[in-house]
Order: C-alpha cells, then sequence, then structure tokens
C-alpha cells in the first residue's frame, strides 16, 4: 500500500472528503493491476465474456481460430478469467466500502489516518 502523509485539514469534513478519496484511490490502483487499461480493450474484454455465455460470437470465434484451439478452450478459459477478477474485486470492494464506513465514522483526522494506514485494501484474505 502507498505511504500516507498526515495532512492538516482546516475540518474534520475537509478530513473526511480526503481520507475518502484516498481510499477511492488506494483501491483503483488495485483494481489496475488485475485490468489492462484502455476502454476499448474493456469493452472487447466485456463482449468476449458475453459471447463466452452465450457459447459462440465472432470475438471468441476469431481467437479461438488465431490460437489454433477448440471454441470450447476459449470459452472456458474466458469464463475462468473473469470469475478470477470478480471474486478478487467483490473482495476488494467490501473493503473499500468497509474502510469508508470506518472513515465516515471517525472522530478525527488521525483516526481516519489510522485506518486507512491500517486497512487491507488488497485482494488478499484477511
Amino acid at each position: 500500500m502507498a505511504k500516507l502523509a498526515i495532512n492538516k485539514h482546516k475540518t474534520r469534513a475537509d478530513a473526511e472528503v480526503s481520507y475518502l478519496q484516498k481510499v477511492d484511490d488506494i483501491c483503483e490502483a488495485m483494481r489496475m493491476k488485475l485490468m489492462t487499461p484502455g476502454t476499448g480493450q474493456s469493452m472487447v474484454y466485456e463482449i468476449k465474456y458475453q459471447e463466452a455465455l452465450l457459447g459462440s460470437g465472432p470475438y471468441i470465434e476469431a481467437e479461438a481460430e488465431a490460437l489454433g484451439v477448440p471454441l470450447q478452450t476459449v470459452i472456458d478459459t474466458v469464463i475462468a478469467a473473469r470469475r478470477s477478477v470478480d471474486q478478487k474485486l467483490c473482495l476488494l470492494e467490501g473493503k473499500r466500502i468497509k474502510t469508508k464506513r470506518l472513515i465516515r465514522e471517525a472522530s478525527s483526522a488521525a483516526e481516519m489516518h489510522s485506518i486507512i494506514a491500517s486497512a487491507n485494501l488488497s485482494f488478499d484474505i484477511d
């Protein structure tokens, strides 16, 4: 996790906004470890996943042909990859929401800082 500097905030509300954004920034960096950047590539992955669920489609058929493997191999690979990513992202999302709740409940900026510093905002299971 990135090192956090203790910032001076004018009000508790300012601190909350700042630390809530830090949680989102940390989680976005973690998500990007699993995802290929680029809107177009994300769209292709989503199309391939939807095609895999249907059992056919031009993207996964093109991939099977390009790789010289059976279509079912591509289908199985795409679905397994998506499920693995989804499991990790769901775990991270739960941690993100919990950390933000704790920040909202914190009584001071120092406590907010401590919450983020001790949060395990990663894909590892606690």
